[in-house]
């Protein structure tokens, strides 16, 4: 379902025109035979275009005879082969955004499992063995939609309908242009939860729709929903299943006992946590073996881990929880347990990933062994190299406490020793870990998310910004996100002030002052409170699990200032009185801000 902001011709019709020639576009051309990704792309780009200029451009195959001119060429096609264009030679989700005297060209090397089923299909569709085959190769609807924002001015802010600006009666004129365009960081995830997105929409018909909107429509539109699929998580959550009755040698050891019957979190029966036995010859040699199987093409044995993996790493990486270290004699001699390093696993684990890897570089030259940089493995090795073919994915922060000058100088630091021992795939950024359970929770952290991204281009592969629920203050760092992480040069100020332009003018500035007021409630927070533990013992887990909540409601959004921001608010109702859309974008405002007042009153009163 594509909806668009106009519902019939606009009263005074733009123009779509090439600007060197002054002539309107007369048609979209594509190939006789188009992947998924080309026709969709074709079709987004005919919808908006409409919707902006009124024009109505037909798609038409290359093959057809006297194709009108000028005409947009989306896709690779016979047309762009004869101007010499080779989308073989692109970059990981790049495209073409050329003009010539007769063509606007926007075309990218696609892969052919994006089928227009996939775009097509309501209901939740898999992608993982797209995505690891073809996750890379969708540049031609990137293409389409870098262009709309650029020069159509359409922007897509949170998931839904509501949060899609078109504009209307607007002339789109394209000028010469010779760019190829592809992203700073190759990995680009956002993790976006339903509570807060498709549960908000004035729609109900598109309630059902919630995957096709948004792993189809909205990440897609955000340029992230497409990733090399590095899975820098937990891969060893089988190995239970697979090896715990036979095998239990490959467990971890702790107070006399090994066991495997642990779920996710790696709890078993006496509420202890085990680990896996990583110093053990017998263990290493397993997971060799099943580096083996990945590498030559096998998933069904880990299906829901190894189908979302990238088949250029294999990843290791043990199970959820801080656990206990296994106290075996081949483990013991790699564990710290003094000094800054107390506790840390880091270099028993960085032994068993260099085992495995000097295997991998004999055997998969071109190849790589990913681990995960977590829990009591979050410091970087000491006693132990960790060989050319490791990437690390780094998992350590959340992202709201680098507003605390001591944190930050403590994370950049060990963001930086870890980039001297390794390739960074991925940083895991849980910016929501603290709200998770609490949506409509007032924490807005844009400019943290964004000095993060724009600090690491040319240090890290990329980021997973970790939500497990979303609301409307966090609307903004997600979108905000997805802009920098494909272009980390952009001026975070203006980003910020085109948001709440697009979404609230003529209420912008009211809007923005709500956010902006919440942010700095909650940087002086950072800058004031003094965590019970050392900030900076990254050792043992981050600070902010000890981070009493109470506080949330009894020194930052309390009662008080919450009313401060519902009368910016009535000042943006009048502002936008007239303007039905943007009355609904503030109801789901007004909505989480009354919904953080009430906790704060529920909090006040308990005290």
């Amino acid at each position: 379902m594509i909806l668009c902001a106009v519902s019939g011709p606009p009263a005074m019709a733009g123009r779509f025109y090439l600007e060197s020639s002054g002539k309107d576009f007369q048609a979209i051309i594509i190939a006789d035979m188009p992947t998924g990704t080309a026709d969709f792309a074709a079709r987004e780009l005919q919808h908006y275009i409409k919707c902006v200029t009124g024009a109505v451009l037909p798609v038409l195959s290359d093959t057809e005879d006297d194709l009108p001119i000028p005409a947009v060429l989306v896709g690779p096609s016979r047309l762009t082969r004869e101007l010499d264009l080779d989308e073989h030679t692109l970059p990981p989700e790049g495209f073409f955004l050329k003009t010539t005297d007769d063509y606007l060209v926007i075309a990218g090397n696609d892969h052919p499992a994006w089928t227009k089923e996939i775009y097509e299909k309501e209901e939740w569709v898999f992608l993982g063995d797209i995505k690891r085959e073809a996750g890379t190769r969708i540049g031609t609807l990137y293409g389409v939609y870098s262009f709309l924002e650029e020069f159509a001015g359409v922007g897509w802010y949170f998931a839904g309908p509501l949060g899609e600006v078109v504009p209307e009666d607007r002339d789109v004129g394209v000028p010469q242009l010779d760019r190829v365009v592809a992203p700073d960081f190759s990995y680009r995830r956002l993790g976006i939860g339903q509570e807060g997105s498709l549960g908000e929409l004035p729609f109900p018909e598109t309630q059902r729709f919630y995957y096709q909107e948004l792993d189809r429509r909205f990440l897609l539109r955000l340029r992230t929903g497409a990733y090399p699929a590095y899975y820098c998580n937990h891969s060893m959550y089988y190995w239970g299943s697979l090896f715990g009755e036979k095998h239990p040698e490959y467990f971890a050891l702790v107070d006399g006992e090994r066991t495997n019957d642990w779920g996710w979190t790696g709890e078993n029966r006496g509420g202890a946590q085990r680990d896996f036995c990583w110093g053990s010859p017998a263990m290493i040699q397993q997971q060799i073996q099943e580096m083996r199987r990945f590498f030559g093409g096998e998933i069904e044995r880990h299906r829901w881990i190894w189908v979302y993996a990238d088949k250029s790493a294999y990843p290791i990486a043990g199970n959820d929880g801080t656990m206990r270290a296994c106290e075996c004699e081949h483990c013991s001699k790699w564990v710290n347990r003094e000094g800054e390093y107390r506790r840390s696993q880091s270099d028993l684990y960085a032994y068993h990933l260099s085992e495995v890897a000097k295997v991998a570089a004999e055997e998969f030259p071109t190849k790589y062994i990913i681990g995960l940089a977590y829990g009591p493995r979050m410091l970087p090795p000491q006693r132990v190299e960790l060989p050319k073919n490791v990437m690390m994915c780094l998992a350590f922060t959340w992202t709201p406490t680098l507003y605390d000058p001591e944190t930050k100088a403590a994370y950049d630091g060990l963001v930086a020793d870890w980039c001297k021992q390794a390739k960074i795939a991925c940083m895991w950024e849980y910016t929501n870990a603290f709200r998770a359970h609490t949506p409509h929770m007032p924490l807005v952290v844009p400019h943290a998310v964004a000095q993060e991204i724009k600090a690491r281009k040319g240090q890290v592969g990329g980021f997973y910004f970790c939500h497990f629920a979303t609301s409307v203050f966090d609307q903004l760092e997600l979108w905000l996100a997805g802009q920098l992480m494909w272009d980390a040069d952009q001026e975070v100020e203006a980003l910020i002030g085109r948001f709440f332009a697009d979404l609230y003018s003529p209420a912008a500035e009211p809007v923005k002052s709500i956010y902006l007021y919440l942010e700095d409630l909650w940087r002086e927070e950072m800058q004031t409170y003094s965590p019970p533990v050392d900030r900076t013992q990254w050792a043992s887990a981050p600070w902010w699990k000890s981070y009493p909540r109470e506080r949330i409601w009894a020194q930052v959004f309390t009662p008080v200032r919450m009313m401060e921001t519902l009368k910016l608010l009535a000042e943006a109702r009048r502002l936008a009185r007239d303007n039905l859309t943007i009355q609904r974008r503030l109801d789901r405002l007004e909505t989480g801000l009354k919904l953080a007042l009430a906790e704060s009153f529920a909090a006040d009163y308990e005290r």
